[in-house]
């Protein structure tokens, strides 16, 4: 791999520095506040490659703090965090929904999971909301049907069933006044 000569530092107007950084921060923050964002989480991966039996937001961490052992119980901590900020900022209440991206594979395990997180970290019931993405057909290298005996095996279709997955659910989020969404990869542990 051969490196250009003529690198040039990226153009003023591709990033924020120091005070632009926090208006645009305080835009995020206004629109939190005003109810007009949720949150998004896409959950419908089976952590196959983890080896693991739960859905990947359930796989446990061994990360020594008490009720926070996994990955939605750290989202969901950052949620409550998030929250007090937005209260300090704008000095009043809010509550950020979460919407969760399941698939076939995570649905149930994961809806379970969450009522006891909804507990756990005092949510309102009905802060966190489910949508299910489709499953395709699983294919090998030539384009044919992997079968598990007489059975097509499936798979969730990827983060893009996303948009047809939510679709059942934007008449309520309008009424609600959303307005944006922070969509996020449930394995993205460092995403705030």
């Amino acid at each position: 791999m051969q490196l250009k000569e003529n690198i040039e530092p990226l153009p003023s107007h591709r990033y924020f520095i120091g005070a632009e950084n926090d208006d645009v921060v305080n835009v995020g923050l206004q629109a939190i506040a005003n109810g007009e964002v949720a949150l998004v989480v896409l959950a419908g991966g089976q952590a196959s490659r983890l080896g693991s039996e739960v859905p990947k937001g359930m796989y446990e961490l061994p990360l020594g703090i008490p009720g926070i052992n996994n990955l939605f119980s750290i989202q969901a901590a950052q949620i409550r965090a998030l929250e007090a900020h937005v209260k300090d900022f704008a000095k009043k209440d809010v509550s950020i929904p979460w919407i969760v991206l399941t698939s076939e594979s995570t649905d149930a395990m994961t809806k379970e999971f969450m009522k006891k997180l909804e507990k756990d970290f005092s949510f309102e019931e009905g802060k966190i909301k489910f949508v299910k993405q489709s499953d395709i057909q699983c294919t090998d290298e030539n384009g044919q049907p992997i079968k598990d005996g007489d059975k097509i095996m499936t798979a969730p279709n990827g983060n893009g069933g996303f948009f047809e997955a939510i679709q059942p659910l934007l008449p309520e989020l309008r009424s609600m006044g959303i307005k944006y969404f922070h969509v996020y990869c449930v394995d993205n542990i460092l995403c705030r």
